[in-house]
């Protein structure tokens, strides 16, 4: 699961892992997946409570069978800090998207989409409490690996670019971003259309961009 800034509306991904050799294994990751389609579906439905009560089930069985560092056990922890972090409990979400973040980038790697997924999700969640210095890194590295990994035109690298631009501009930094928003636009309408959403969004974005004095004429 990943939170947005932009709607503050959160993105459900499906779960992503690797078969196992092993039956037993295999069958733990069947279990896991099972309550983990429960509680996507309670998360889609606004049932945060059911969603929290499912996904720490799934941690449950993912640690318990699979082991406290596997990487669905971290997936877990993610998900359980997104709905701590929409129900506003931002010191419950802190440490497990901590958390996550770091696992999945061990056990997955940096560039895997539920360590990119988490990654976004700390970013954002750093920003939503201000701290800045901490929010800018990880939504710029996030951006930049989903344009490599994915490409520029894939809907997750252009999310990425306007909670960036959304960043930048709560920060009074916005024209910085003209050029990334003028390449994502065109991205964007060639191939998802003129009246797209994501088009809609960039055009929306890059306007800001273009009217908002940068910080060094600002007040000349």
């Amino acid at each position: 699961m990943q939170f947005k800034i932009i709607k503050i509306l959160p993105i459900l991904l499906a779960c992503v892992a690797a078969p196992s050799v092993h039956a037993q294994p295999r069958s733990a990751e069947a279990a896991f997946r099972s309550i983990n389609d429960q509680a996507r579906q309670a998360f889609g439905s606004g049932n945060f409570a059911e969603a929290l009560r499912l996904s720490t089930e799934a941690r449950s069985v993912a640690e318990r069978r699979l082991g406290r560092t596997h990487r669905l056990t971290f997936q877990a922890m993610n998900d359980i800090a997104v709905i701590h972090y929409l129900q506003g409990d931002y010191a419950a979400a802190l440490p497990l998207a901590l958390e996550a973040s770091a696992g999945l980038e061990r056990v997955a790697g940096p560039n895997d989409p539920e360590t990119l997924n988490a990654l976004a999700n700390l970013g954002q969640l750093f920003f939503q409490q201000r701290q800045y210095e901490d929010a800018e890194p990880l939504l710029r590295r996030v951006y930049g690996a989903r344009e490599r990994v994915l490409g520029l035109d894939h809907v997750q690298t252009l999310e990425s670019l306007l909670e960036l631009a959304i960043f930048l501009n709560r920060v009074s930094r916005l024209p910085e971003l003209t050029a990334e928003l003028e390449r994502g636009l065109a991205a964007a309408r060639t191939k998802y259309g003129e009246d797209s959403n994501q088009a809609r969004d960039l055009t929306d974005a890059l306007a800001a961009s273009r009217r908002t004095p940068t910080p060094q004429t600002a007040g000349s």
